[in-house]
């Protein structure tokens, strides 16, 4: 993900390697993902899971775009992403039918 080689990923970054998750992601593998994130199980994604989840895999990620990106997923206005949120940010609402419809 880290095409610049910086050691931190961008939000475009992060955004161009979801394009290619699309193709393998079933249901539960995304709320699988989703867990991985969620560091301390809350049922929610916060800036500081995203922070914690990403320094586990090696890189790092500022966290002004970490914030950015919160803000633009966060439909609810609760300052993180619940698992609706989440899985907006790689499907649409006709390829989420069709997720839901594979398990």
């Amino acid at each position: 993900m880290d095409y610049h080689d910086n050691k931190m990923i961008n939000y475009s970054e992060f955004l161009a390697a979801t394009i290619d998750v699309k193709s393998f992601l079933s249901a539960s593998r995304l709320k699988a993902v989703f867990n991985q994130f969620d560091t301390d199980s809350s049922g929610k994604i916060t800036e500081e899971n995203i922070f914690l989840a990403m320094q586990k895999l090696g890189r790092e990620m500022d966290r002004g775009e970490i914030h950015d990106m919160i803000i633009q997923h966060d439909k609810t206005g609760d300052g993180c992403l619940n698992f609706v949120e989440f899985r907006a940010i790689f499907f649409n609402d006709k390829e989420l039918e069709e997720l839901e419809g594979e398990d």
